[in-house]
């Protein structure tokens, strides 16, 4: 057997694995709405602290037995716990007020389409099954302003990011506003250098960027000396400067998704 059949028939392997846990993954939610179901008639709430505890103290045991680490568990098992109670509350929103048309909120948040801020937006109002209206503003206290003003009935803000810790502008914010943090999410932030089709590497002289992914980009950026850096708003700014662009030696740094959407 040759070593690359052998890493082929693995992957084979990993992919029916991968096949199989989103079956499961799937039957699990249907199973949610079963749940969701059974407290309509009981009038129980959604959310049972207490049962989830001691889901994740069992989980984490049983991980444990089977060689795996307790933050992967819990961490895994939070994901699809949210995701079950956000499915119970659609469906029993849905039943109590079956003539109403789907909510829809208008979200402010930094930059335009295809920031991080509004990705993170779209796939925290999609999860809670809520139309989106979207509101881009060009400074944290503009998004503060909206939601204060009645522009806007929900503001989203970045709290901080494992790289570079708490965002310190987002708090100053905070400390002058009377609003509240009602709820978060989480994303994944996948940096990518964005250029026009054909540029490379070595054509590049200028490249646009938040300070934010900037600084999360500097070992990229230390070995790269030539390049110039010109600092914006936003990512979903430093995307369109580069797409009004047509000079094949200016990048921004933002998402694949996010470049995708200003394309």
């Amino acid at each position: 057997m040759t070593k690359e059949y052998s890493l082929n028939h693995t992957r084979e392997q990993i992919s029916a694995l991968d096949n199989e846990l989103l079956a499961l993954l799937a039957k699990r939610r249907d199973l949610s709405l079963d749940v969701a179901r059974s407290k309509e008639v009981d009038i129980r709430p959604i959310r049972d602290t207490q049962r989830e505890k001691e889901l994740l103290t069992r989980l984490v045991k049983q991980g444990r037995e089977q060689g795996l680490d307790a933050h992967y568990v819990l961490s895994l098992y939070q994901s699809i716990i949210e995701d079950s109670v956000l499915n119970q509350q659609a469906y029993l929103q849905g039943r109590a007020n079956p003539a109403l048309q789907k909510q829809q909120y208008t979200i402010a948040y930094l930059g335009a389409r295809g920031s991080y801020s509004y990705l993170a937006a779209t796939r925290y109002c999609e999860r809670r099954q809520v139309t989106m209206q979207d509101l881009g503003c060009k400074s944290f206290d503009e998004i503060v302003q909206a939601v204060e003003s009645g522009h806007a009935d929900y503001g989203f803000l970045p709290i901080e990011n494992t790289s570079s810790g708490s965002i310190n502008e987002v708090y100053d914010v905070l400390q002058h506003t009377s609003l509240s943090i009602v709820g978060e999410t989480t994303i994944e932030v996948g940096h990518c250098l964005l250029a026009h089709p054909g540029a490379r590497l070595s054509q590049i002289k200028t490249v646009y960027a938040h300070p934010q992914p900037i600084s999360q980009c500097s070992r990229f950026l230390s070995h790269h000396p030539e390049l110039k850096l010109e600092y914006c708003s936003s990512s979903a700014e430093a995307m369109e400067q580069v797409f009004a662009s047509n000079e094949m030696t200016v990048a921004a740094i933002g998402s694949a998704e996010g470049g995708h959407s200003i394309s």
